[in-house]
């Protein structure tokens, strides 16, 4: 089977507050967690034969993980999430209308970071790139990432205005990227993390 795995962190040391760039660890929750996703793939029968990973480390842990020392992980800072500027290591709740004004207004700059644009921009070329790969190969790529960049899916492929989208991928969700003849390329939550 060819196609995508997108594969999102766990729990974070910072959960309850906007980490984005900045490098907060998995807490033991989401070490625990990312242990029943590994679980999960290993049963599932997906074979892929690369890991990419974000740079952060609560990305690149969970891809070692998933490794289990088997595969070399490569990092890929497109698959870095949106730069939220001075927002980031805020309490999410206090800024979430000012991120949603963001989403609303995806050309607008968060104070010193990026536009939702050029986040999704930088993250769609990637897919992109990723998509027709794995269809020239017929291969499988698992990516290790985070919930915005997973979230992007709602617009990249399911057509979904940019920035209009909903948040959906729980941590250490798995969502397939996958060409089906039929229908062309689609995207799935097959496991939930839980």
């Amino acid at each position: 089977m060819r196609g995508v795995l997108l594969v999102r962190h766990g729990n974070t040391t910072f959960d309850k507050k906007v980490d984005a760039l900045l490098d907060p660890p998995l807490d033991e929750e989401g070490i625990e967690r990312t242990k029943r996703t590994v679980d999960f793939l290993d049963k599932s029968g997906y074979q892929f034969s690369r890991i990419v990973s974000s740079p952060l480390q609560r990305t690149l842990r969970v891809a070692e993980m998933i490794s289990q020392g088997n595969k070399r992980v490569t990092v890929n800072n497109a698959a870095l999430p949106w730069n939220l500027g001075d927002l980031m290591g805020k309490q999410a709740s206090a800024v979430h209308d000012k991120i949603q004004y963001l989403h609303n207004y995806p050309d607008i700059k968060a104070p010193h970071g990026e536009s939702y644009r050029t986040f999704y921009n930088r993250w769609a070329e990637f897919l992109y790139r990723l998509m027709d790969y794995t269809e020239a190969k017929d291969e499988m790529i698992m990516v290790a990432t985070h919930s915005r960049n997973i979230d992007a899916l709602q617009s990249i492929i399911g057509g979904a205005p940019v920035g209009d989208i909903k948040e959906e991928a729980p941590n250490d969700s798995v969502t397939l990227l996958a060409n089906n003849v039929v229908s062309n390329w689609t995207f799935d939550l097959i496991w939930d993390g839980r």
